[in-house]
């Protein structure tokens, strides 16, 4: 037998040679592995909308799946701890609460069971307790999706369901370092003929490496389904989830010396007579090594969020046809304060979306069809004040008493009481001054009601065995209002509308020459928004140049991502061995309304992934991408809040002004690497070892301080024999001095994160 050489399976050119080839395989002995213990994504359909019940294969997209199994024994319960397993997928803590994920250099959405949930790029903690499996599709959302507020990728969580066997529960203890406790029950099974049910609860209460870092949660996660008969299925979920937690900003003043040494330049401004923070400047008074722990938190602060999501699915299954008619329902509450000077306070936020869509295989000219059609209706409203506009980093010496890390209220600027609440808030529209120009207005500060109605259509064309072309699109009709909820005393609160057509697209062309291999190429367009604030919305845009004040900017709703994509997945030895790579372009298209100027990124890369497990026992995984992600002729002034580098000398401000230039993103390594393998003896003691790797990264925009190449090594030993799950995870084992940005690209230089010190987690799980 001719050997399948590493060339041959990435030419698309050599495939139809290869057909015979591949079917000659040595014979491979394969013991079955249960799907909830199973990692490799072909085992089990795609639970995305976009691909009901298909395979990953069939997928003309990157795709990573994270089963289960996975997500128990990682013990997952962050966004940020998805990355080692997503090809692409960068770790940025995201002021330490990453609420979507990072693909490709640009963030991205989360999703529900094929619904997109309410943007929340840092405004409260993600909940994992109602989460079975993970979905992450790399690059923009495909055309039946409709726009979004980030274009990077998105991920779909998939909902725990109830079991149809007998009840079975489940208890799961878990401690680690910095008194970080947790618990959870999850309880489920059939309760009559046509009804099953599953509940689940979950308790944290964490410690921090990082001073004054805490983060507290309370979770009730519950779900039913309804089999009426074969063809008629309802599944209904809902959780209620409150949290306390504290935002991590990281540490100030970052030099290279920082990075490489632990060197932390000291002196401070704060409090000096006369001085301001905005746009200060201070004397060095000597340097102190620090380990890390000091981030730019002052005691008292924190923040707070109840949400409540729930969401009904109903499925109809005719002989010809399938009918899915979906619905999700979120409202959020969210507060979070800092002594430094920030304010977010969202006191309503409410999101609905009601989803229907058919779909129908026929045969039409000659060649089948697999189309699918449908309509969705979506509303949001969100109220919320922000207080961006006085915030400054580099005059706090974060390794002084950390109650002076404290921004004076007599040097705040532009603000205004926020009703029923302590807190202060910049006005989110500008009012005229006697004598003087218009005020400053914050656009996040906002109350913002959004009707989105969209139509789509897909159609998928069976032209032989080995080729199809995978056609869709979608109108989406906007119909935006929005008013100032704190306006200047004395002035009628400004307000304006707008309304808007955005349209997606998508064209995939995929081949098969044999069952196990598929080769794909995507062009895809996705509409984009450009929302005001972390958790969406839409404020009033001045613009001073024109002299046009208190209007919603229509570039708002020409945001848009165009992605092309080629690749080849592969499954051998009866769906134990998974192995995908994928070459892309992809560029982010925005405009800045303030100066009407298009703000643009391009990413460009490879990214290859690889899965085995013949067995229960033994897994093996990793993924390897490069891309270069640079700014076209950019950034726009204000775009990123990043200064060149820190320096004593220079004003610390909010919004810089740099020469246009074709720069390097900050904060996105070009390579990064992740390995894992576990093995279980039959005795069910086990041991798991993970390495993650990234390459260098510049942390500002110049390349002036660089984070090097970075390392961690994660270590777990557990035991596995029915009804008891012991697991000891050591995280960072050679306890490696890492940084990371604190919010990629957001903060740039202004800020930077010591990753975790060695820590252990320990969990037990029971099942019964």
């Amino acid at each position: 037998m001719k050997r399948l050489s590493l060339f041959s399976l990435i030419s698309v050119v050599s495939l139809p040679a290869l057909a015979e080839e591949l079917w000659d395989l040595d014979p491979f002995r394969v013991e079955t592995t249960p799907e909830q213990e199973s990692i490799v994504p072909t085992v089990r359909p795609i639970e995305s909308v976009w691909m009901q019940g298909g395979n990953v294969l069939e997928m003309p997209r990157s795709v990573s799946t994270l089963t289960r199994g996975q997500l128990e024994a990682r013990n997952i319960q962050r966004i940020e701890e998805l990355s080692p397993y997503v090809a692409g997928a960068v770790s940025a803590p995201i002021f330490g609460n990453a609420g979507v994920p990072t693909l490709r250099g640009d963030l991205g959405e989360a999703y529900q069971n094929g619904q997109r949930k309410t943007f929340n790029r840092n405004v409260f903690p993600v909940s994992f307790n109602g989460v079975e499996s993970v979905e992450v599709v790399r690059g923009a959302p495909p055309a039946v999706f409709g726009f979004g507020n980030a274009t990077g990728g998105y991920l779909n969580f998939g909902m725990k369901q109830p079991h149809w066997t007998e009840w079975t529960s489940q208890l799961r203890a878990t401690a680690g370092s910095w008194d970080s406790y947790r618990a959870q029950v999850d309880s489920g099974g059939q309760i009559s003929e046509h009804w099953a049910a599953r509940v689940s609860a979950d308790w944290l209460d964490a410690g921090s490496f990082y001073r004054l870092v805490y983060n507290r949660s309370q979770s009730l996660y519950a779900a039913l389904q309804y089999r009426a008969n074969e063809r008629v299925t309802l599944d209904l979920n809902a959780e209620y989830f409150r949290a306390s937690y504290t935002e991590n900003l990281g540490t100030t003043r970052p030099t290279q010396e920082l990075i490489d040494s632990g060197w932390y330049i000291t002196g401070s401004s704060v409090g000096e007579p006369g001085s301001a923070l905005f746009g200060n400047t201070f004397e060095p008074t000597g340097r102190v090594r620090i380990d890390g722990s000091q981030v730019l938190l002052a005691p008292g602060d924190g923040a707070r969020a109840r949400v409540f999501n729930a969401q009904a699915i109903l499925r109809v299954k005719g002989d010809e046809w399938n009918f899915s008619n979906r619905t999700y329902f979120e409202d959020v509450y969210a507060e979070r304060y800092s002594s430094y000077y920030f304010v977010g306070y969202l006191p309503d936020s409410y999101t609905a979306e009601n989803r229907s869509e058919w779909s129908r295989d026929l045969e039409w000219g000659g060649l089948r069809h697999e189309f699918l059609a449908g309509i969705a209706y979506r509303f949001e409203y969100r109220k919320s004040y922000v207080d961006i506009l006085n915030q400054v980093f580099n005059p706090f010496d974060v390794t002084a008493d950390p109650d002076t890390l404290r921004f004076p209220e007599d040097q705040l600027f532009f603000v205004q009481p926020v009703p029923g609440t302590p807190h202060l808030a910049t006005p989110g529209g500008r009012y005229p001054r006697e004598g003087m120009g218009p005020s400053v207005g914050l656009s996040a500060t906002l109350n913002s009601t959004l009707h989105n109605v969209g139509s789509f259509a897909q159609n998928r064309i069976q032209f032989s065995e080995q080729w199809s072309l995978t056609l869709g699109g979608r109108l989406d009709h906007l119909w935006v209002d929005t008013k100032d909820p704190l306006p200047r005393s004395g002035h009628t609160a400004a307000e304006a509308s707008h309304n808007d057509t955005l349209y997606s697209g998508s064209a995939s062309l995929s081949y098969q020459p044999v069952d196990p291999l598929v080769a794909y190429m995507t062009l895809n367009r996705a509409a984009a928004v450009e929302g005001s604030g972390s958790s969406g919305g839409f404020g009033l845009n001045s613009n001073l140049d024109t002299g046009k004040l208190n209007f919603i900017a229509p570039e708002l709703f020409r945001n848009s991502s165009e992605l092309a994509e080629v690749g080849l997945k592969l499954s051998l030895l009866a769906d134990t061995l998974f192995i995908a790579s994928n070459l892309y372009t992809q560029k982010r298209n925005r405009l800045n309304p303030r100066f009407n100027l298009p703000d643009e990124i391009r990413v460009r890369g490879f990214e290859s992934e690889l899965v085995f497990q013949p067995n229960a026992q033994l897994s093996i995984g990793g993924n390897f991408s490069y891309s270069e992600a640079n700014y076209i002729n950019g950034p726009l002034p204000g775009s990123i809040q990043t200064v060149p580098y820190f320096d004593p000398s220079q004003p610390s401000g909010n919004f810089g002004a740099y020469e246009p230039g074709d720069y390097r993103l900050p904060g996105l390594p070009r390579t990064l690497f992740n390995v894992f393998g576990s093995y279980r003896l039959r005795n069910g003691l086990g041991t798991t070892l993970a390495l993650e790797m990234q390459g260098e990264q510049n942390l500002d925009l110049f390349g002036h301080v660089v984070i090097p190449s970075l390392q961690q090594l994660n270590l777990t030993l557990f035991y596995q024999r029915d009804p008891i799950e012991i697991f000891l995870h050591i995280n960072n084992l050679t306890n490696e001095f890492n940084w990371r940005p604190s919010a990629t690209p957001f903060a740039g230089a202004d800020l930077v994160t010591r990753e975790l010190p060695r820590h252990w987690q320990f969990t037990m799980r029971y099942r019964f």
